[in-house]
């Protein structure tokens, strides 16, 4: 494994555990239970693309970071891969609020631990810039199914320059010992964010060789995934997940596609306090 994408696993990672963030809020029936600091922090790898719609797969080392520090009268404060989320208004069944993200861009070579590698398919498309993204969140449990939302957008001219959301829906159980979790999630996104993302430019067409390709707004994904979360210690736990991601319509229509369908997988090892 010489060759490792820490950007794509975390947000690979960020995609898998997202859900658990908001629903961690639904299940603290008194203010009191999510009172002061708490969370976990981890560390284990990820099956991951070079980059989105990418064909080759890397194992790739991803962490696992949840912080929550719950206050009696001003909601709870979230850090965890969605980015820093502030659960305003919340209930022993739903929570929302805003949140502050990140986007870390795309380039066209792979960040590894020793070296680099050139990603021939986004030759001369040039660098998304990382940025910060503002937005808002919301969770809500009905009848054992939790269904969670969220909306984030950069400023113009500043990254993507676009917005995007997603709409998810979790069927956790308990099974064998084990808590497990079965999530269905659509993606969509604006004509900027899918531009940056999957179109191709005058310039970056001339540059790459691709066909010029202009997307419109719509649903850009759909995933599902399979959880599963059990105790090593009273402290220590282990989280399996495996999935896939599919693109679909114009972002599945991109020239820099090379693969719609994409598998998600994760091993986690998590320390909570």
């Amino acid at each position: 494994m010489s060759m490792l994408n820490f950007t794509v696993a975390a947000a690979v990672v960020s995609c898998i555990f997202a859900t658990n963030a908001h629903a961690a809020t639904n299940s603290q029936a008194e203010p009191e239970a999510a009172s002061g600091l708490h969370g976990r922090t981890g560390m284990g790898v990820a099956l991951a693309p070079d980059y989105v719609g990418g064909h080759r797969l890397s194992v790739t080392p991803a962490p696992d970071l949840q912080f929550a520090y719950g206050t009696r009268n001003f909601g709870t404060f979230m850090l965890n891969g969605s980015g820093l989320l502030w659960s305003a208004v919340q209930g022993e069944r739903f929570s929302a609020g805003p949140m502050i993200g990140f986007d870390a861009g795309r380039k066209e070579y792979t960040n590894g631990l020793r070296s680099s590698r050139n990603i021939p398919k986004l030759r001369g498309m040039g660098e998304i810039r990382p940025t910060a993204t503002f937005g808002g969140f919301g969770s809500v449990s009905l009848a054992g199914v939790v269904i969670n939302a969220q909306a984030e957008a950069a400023k113009s001219g500043h990254g993507h320059g676009g917005a995007h959301g997603s709409v998810s829906v979790e069927v956790p159980f308990e099974f064998g010992g084990a808590q497990w979790a079965l999530s269905s999630t659509a993606n969509i996104a604006d004509q900027h964010y899918l531009q940056s993302y999957f179109g191709v430019t005058t310039a970056q067409a001339q540059r790459s060789g691709l066909k010029a390709f202009k997307p419109g707004s719509g649903i850009m994904s759909y995933s599902l995934a399979l959880s599963a979360s059990a105790p090593l210690t009273d402290r220590w736990s282990y989280s399996i997940t495996a999935g896939a991601e599919r693109l679909v319509r114009d972002a599945a229509l991109s020239p820099i596609v090379e693969r719609r369908t994409q598998p998600i997988a994760a091993l986690m090892f998590s320390y909570s306090f």
